[in-house]
């Protein structure tokens, strides 16, 4: 995707890792700030799709323009997870937020009672969200009463755990992959888990791996977002005439760098280079580092040069797509 003002403003999707200690509305203010200083926009509409905790890491689908039109149909789509549950101790915060309130024995533990407890928590469940959580109550957000010590009575909710597999027990540690619906806590499985384990448990690490159809691998850093947007600008026709106006010796510094900095598995460059009096056609192909792929053709039969860029993210046998410059000179 080339970043511009119209795409922005006509809607898209970022799909963004968020870092550790952030909060998912800090990263919405972070986009916001950035694609509106870059091209000098008042106004913009930008928000995410499901929230995640300050102590998780991972996929955050953020909408721009129009498209935060469609931010319910994302918050809707099925969430996978994974990470590790502590055993042995719990937290008011049912995480690492707060401190270790108490501790319990493990020693009764074995693997067949983690995995086979696993399974009690597959299928439609009710749990209570942690005090320390945004959801409302009584028009305000329930950490708030948590914070001021006052208790008050949290009612269940129904979700769905599509999916709960315990891939590793390294106790007191135990790490998980859960496939769930919307309005799940994982940090209430913890807490859960762990009672019904009668040992207590807390969450300590928490990976959104995927929303849907969006996986995080296909998620960009807020810093890569930054590069890509900055890079996206510069990436003008004059800086390409700059890039190869030498044809006797290819920057294949800058042609790596270009790669490197787009992102991309595939560049093709395709230079036709003609002159009168000459028939002869000219075709070099070089193979680069990191998969930088470069085709230059010389056609020398007018007096006219025209020079485009075509690029694609795949394989190196497939299909480019135009980045749509072009030029005569």
């Amino acid at each position: 995707m080339v970043f511009s003002k119209e795409v922005f403003i006509d809607g898209t999707i970022l799909l963004i890792n968020k870092p550790l200690n952030w909060t998912s509305f800090q990263v919405v203010n972070k986009i916001r700030w950035l694609i509106k200083s870059k091209f000098n926009i008042k106004k913009i509409k930008v928000g995410h799709a499901g929230t995640l905790d300050p102590l998780a890491e991972g996929l955050l689908i953020i909408c721009t323009g129009k498209m935060t039109k469609k931010i319910s149909e994302f918050q809707n789509l099925e969430k996978e997870y994974s990470g590790t549950f502590y055993l042995g101790a719990t937290t008011p915060s049912f995480d690492l937020e707060t401190e270790i309130n108490q501790t319990k024995s493990i020693d009764h533990l074995t693997d067949d009672m983690i995995f086979e407890k696993s399974q009690d928590f597959t299928g439609k469940i009710f749990q209570a969200p942690p005090i320390y959580s945004a959801i409302k109550h009584r028009g305000k957000k329930l950490y708030e009463f948590a914070r001021k010590g006052e208790e008050i009575e949290i009612k269940k909710r129904e979700v769905t755990i599509y999916d709960f597999l315990i891939s590793d027990i390294q106790l007191p540690k135990v790490n998980f992959h859960i496939k769930c619906s919307k309005g799940t806590y994982i940090r209430s499985i913890a807490n859960d888990f762990g009672e019904d384990l009668k040992c207590g448990a807390h969450l300590t690490k928490l990976v959104r791996n995927s929303i849907g159809k969006y996986k995080i691998e296909d998620a960009i850093s807020i810093d890569d977002f930054e590069e890509k947007l900055n890079f996206n600008s510069s990436f003008n026709l004059e800086n390409i005439q700059n890039l190869f106006s030498n044809l006797s010796s290819l920057n294949l510094y800058e042609l790596y760098k270009l790669r490197k900095n787009y992102k991309l598995l595939f560049v093709l460059v395709n230079l036709l280079f003609l002159s009168l009096g000459a028939q002869e056609v000219v075709f070099e192909e070089y193979d680069l580092a990191n998969g930088l792929h470069v085709i230059l053709h010389q056609d020398n039969r007018a007096p006219v040069v025209t020079t485009s860029v075509l690029y694609h993210v795949g394989a190196k046998d497939e299909s480019p797509n135009r980045t749509g410059f072009s030029h005569f000179f």
